[in-house]
């Protein structure tokens, strides 16, 4: 059995227990296409074809528990609309925004790393398009285009 210092089991298990009745912030669509997604990740299922199958790690889930949930907050305040609603424009508008400092941190500064943002939401976006595939739903793939570089420093 691993050890577990941080408790990422613990943090994960009671998120989960919170959030049966949905996340509280976002709207009731992203709340219940999120949840369906982590759960999906713990699970193993609907994961990409070129990566490892199986469950995720439970510090892979709290990551992409805490970016996807202030994805889906912000993408709500900025674009107006729900996660699987938003367009191409809306998105690269939103990631540039972040990236150039016209959304800010809480703290008022710029973020350092919108990569760490864009990883998740392009694994999401696969997701969805994933599980629309299978209900013979297609879905156009927004992410292709997202500058998902890291700047040197």
């Amino acid at each position: 059995m691993k050890i577990d210092p941080y408790k990422h089991q613990e943090k994960f298990l009671n998120w989960k227990q919170k959030t049966k009745d949905g996340v509280s912030g976002i709207s009731k669509t992203n709340s219940d296409m999120l949840l369906k997604y982590i759960l999906d990740m713990e699970n193993g299922l609907n994961v990409s074809s070129k990566s490892v199958k199986g469950p995720r790690s439970y510090i892979r889930l709290n990551n992409l528990r805490q970016r996807m949930i202030f994805l889906a907050k912000n993408i709500e305040q900025y674009c107006g609309v729900n996660l699987p609603d938003i367009s191409e424009e809306q998105i690269i508008k939103f990631f540039n925004a972040m990236r150039n400092g016209t959304i800010k941190r809480i703290d008022g500064k710029c973020y350092q790393s919108v990569v760490d943002f864009v990883k998740p939401f392009k694994a999401f976006w696969h997701w969805h398009m994933k599980i629309k595939k299978k209900k013979d739903i297609k879905i156009t793939d927004i992410t292709e285009d997202i500058d998902a570089s890291n700047p040197k420093p």
